[in-house]
């Protein structure tokens, strides 16, 4: 790992270890994620699609970074109000000063605990950041209790990336409820990996809270990002989940 992205402090405290790591890389935060464009800008693309599908007047970024996706949106639809919440002062401040984005378009906060009350913004979002916290049900709860009419959800499947026998052998194991158990023993007990490129990361599929969400109420609709095969669970590293309440509808169809 590089010795500018480090960790200093107290390895066993994740928490800090991200905090840490987005500090000290928030100035090229953006650049070192260039490797990604494609996707982001892809899905960033489906994001637009939905906000004129359900009709959106607001929309709630969680773990907005440096704002790239509320200022590609506001481009698009600067009718919206938006908010970000981002727990690292360094990339609120990156937002603030490079996307040009209002104090108020981008505030402190965790999205394991949103400061909203239910159903407070039309569309909540979330770009990969699920494989970041240690809990995503309990991000994805948050985010289906303070969405009035949808929630857009892209990050990584772990069980599509590698080789066909790896992504066969991680997907049974997942099904067999075993992963836990070979991820904590992979990672020397500590449930996570810290890399250059992609700081603290926990090993995660979105397609862990597809459960979640339909439970909730929302209808759910899924998307592959990139990958093979016509099995997405198993041949897709990435996914889009773009979940609609049952009465959110077009109305201009």
């Amino acid at each position: 790992m590089r010795a500018d992205v480090q960790p200093t402090g107290d390895v066993s405290n994740p928490q800090a270890v991200q905090h840490e790591y987005y500090t000290k890389t928030a100035a090229t935060y953006d650049e070192m994620r260039g490797g990604d464009e494609w996707a982001l800008h892809f899905a960033e693309s489906l994001l637009l699609g939905v906000v004129v599908y359900i009709e959106a007047e607001s929309l709630l970024d969680v773990g907005a970074g440096t704002g790239r996706t509320i200022a590609f949106l506001k481009s698009k639809w600067p009718k919206l109000r938006f908010v970000g919440i981002e727990p690292v002062a360094a990339l609120r401040r990156i937002a603030v000063e490079r996307r040009k984005l209002a104090e108020e378009e981008i505030v402190a906060g965790d999205g394991a605990n949103l400061p909203f009350s239910d159903g407070s913004f039309d569309l909540v979002v979330a770009l990969g950041v699920l494989h970041h916290v240690p809990q995503p049900s309990r991000v994805v709860h948050e985010m289906l209790r303070v969405s009035r009419k949808g929630v857009f959800i892209c990050d990584v499947n772990h069980v599509g990336q590698g080789n066909w026998v790896a992504r066969r052998v991680k997907g049974l194991l997942r099904r067999s409820g075993l992963w836990p158990i070979i991820n904590v023993l992979r990672t020397g007990g500590k449930g996570y990996y810290v890399s250059d490129g992609d700081g603290l990361a926990y090993s995660y599929s979105v397609f862990e809270n597809l459960a979640q969400i339909e439970q909730a109420g929302f209808r759910v609709h899924l998307m592959n990002m990139g990958g093979h095969g016509v099995q997405p669970f198993y041949d897709s590293p990435g996914a889009v989940v773009i979940a609609l309440r049952e009465r959110s509808h077009c109305t201009g169809v």
